[in-house]
């Protein structure tokens, strides 16, 4: 994920100063939630992001990744068949200038360097993936990252599985907690720091400052509540997406 970040810093920084390129980098979520298959959503357990290399030659290009899946056969994994990722894929969401460049597939098991991701969110078909095979031959290779272990700030979209596009925030990790209702025309995307008892701690953006004993100012993200991993049918209820533009 540090590479990644550290790719879409240094893409930021350059459309800043490209006078064709005025655009930033953004979230894009190519399956309307009510299309999505609820197994997909009960089942999901993390995101697998696929970072396909880029060019800037005659314009911004994102080059097609052939996806190697693989059959589970009585407990050991056999190479099946290659999949364009551009032309045989319908990732849950992508991120880049145009909203292209990382795909981002719902993630339902894991063995070893094995797991098994949804290529196509509306009719739920799966495959399994070697990541760290996958990862070859990509200069930012291949990300992986579970609901339950949500930390480090990282940003994720608490409304797209929603019609009302309103959320409860609790003040504890708790459903007898007191909680607010927040929407998502005030917070296009938060910040995940912790994940306990299945809520998520969500900061903003906004820093607050502190000052401590000895004198010293720190600053620190403003928390807004713990919200609910999953809704009483055990559907996932956020999803994770790019971070804070340049």
């Amino acid at each position: 994920m540090l590479r990644l970040f550290n790719l879409l810093l240094i893409l930021c920084c350059f459309l800043q100063t490209s006078p064709a390129s005025a655009d930033a980098p953004y979230e894009t979520f190519n399956v309307k939630y009510r299309e999505i298959a609820p197994s997909v959503l009960r089942d999901t357990t993390g995101v697998v992001t696929i970072n396909a290399d880029f060019s800037w030659e005659n314009g911004y290009s994102v080059k097609d990744v052939e996806l190697k899946a693989y059959d589970k056969v009585a407990g050991s994994f056999v190479a099946s068949e290659a999949i364009s990722l551009q032309k045989q894929t319908l990732a849950l969401s992508s991120f880049g200038y145009s909203g292209i460049g990382s795909y981002r597939f719902p993630m339902t098991e894991e063995e070893g360097d094995y797991c098994r991701i949804v290529i196509d969110p509306k009719s739920d078909r799966r495959i399994w993936i070697n990541t760290q095979i996958q990862a070859k031959g990509l200069e930012n290779g291949v990300d992986k990252m579970h609901f339950d272990g949500l930390k480090n700030l990282v940003a994720v979209d608490l409304f797209v599985f929603t019609d009302s596009g309103k959320k409860k925030l609790y003040a504890e990790p708790s459903r007898e907690s007191s909680f607010v209702v927040v929407d998502s025309k005030k917070h296009e995307f938060l910040l995940a720091a912790e994940v306990k008892n299945g809520f998520v701690r969500l900061v903003s953006e906004e820093a607050i400052t502190l000052q401590s004993e000895d004198g010293k100012e720190n600053s620190t993200p403003r928390t807004l509540g713990w919200a609910r991993i999953r809704d009483n049918e055990g559907l996932l209820t956020l999803w994770i997406v790019g971070g804070p533009n340049c």
